[in-house]
Parts: C-alpha cells; structure tokens; sequence
C-alpha cells in the first residue's frame, strides 16, 4: 500500500511515516516512480513501534531493538534486550510508584 493508506491504517500523518522511515525505523520498497511501497513487514514493524511508544520507549530505544532483531540470535544480543527491558521495566514501575501516590493524594484533597 501507499503511504497515505498506511498512515491512515495506523492513524498517523504522512510526515510521521516518513519520519519513521528517515530515521531507519520502516524499510518500505521504493518504486522507479519515487512511490513507496509498505508491505506486510512495514506493517508489522509500525505495530511493534506503536506498542513500544505506548510503553514509553524512545525511538533510539525502538530503532536499537530492531537493529538487535535482525542480528542473528546469540547471546550477547539476549542480555543486551534482557538489560534494556529490565531498565524499562524498572521506570515504568518507578511511574506506577508515583501516579499512585499521586491518585491518592488527589483523592485526599477531593474529600
């Protein structure tokens, strides 16, 4: 598919897109007209980076993830993803820490 129904597919404007593929994220086929082409592996890289980017992951973080995805499997690329998920999983539980303090803060103050 083209770009413009891509974007829309995801929800997302056709500068994002672009700057997704800019920054090495999305490899879509380029045609001898310019046209880019996003097939179902573009489609299944924009769902992985639009969880990840829910989950609070920068794009350095995601476009480094799927560097280490296209390596062959070994050791050293699992404790490189083991390390930076158990860092991502720590600030998300730092965050969790405090929008709960926080709600009940709140709650305090509206009663």
């Amino acid at each position: 598919m083209k770009i413009k129904q891509f974007a829309e597919k995801f929800q997302l404007s056709t500068d994002t897109v672009r700057y997704y593929e800019k920054e090495g994220l999305l490899h879509p086929q380029k045609l001898n007209n310019g046209y880019r082409v996003y097939d179902g592996t573009c489609e299944q890289t924009m769902k992985f980076i639009l969880v990840l980017r829910q989950l609070g992951f920068t794009l350095q973080e995601i476009n480094y993830l799927l560097t280490l995805e296209k390596k062959p499997i070994s050791t050293e690329c699992n404790e490189e993803t083991v390390q930076l998920f158990t860092a991502k999983i720590a600030h998300i539980e730092q965050l969790m820490h405090f929008y709960q303090h926080a709600r009940q803060s709140l709650q305090l103050t509206k009663t």
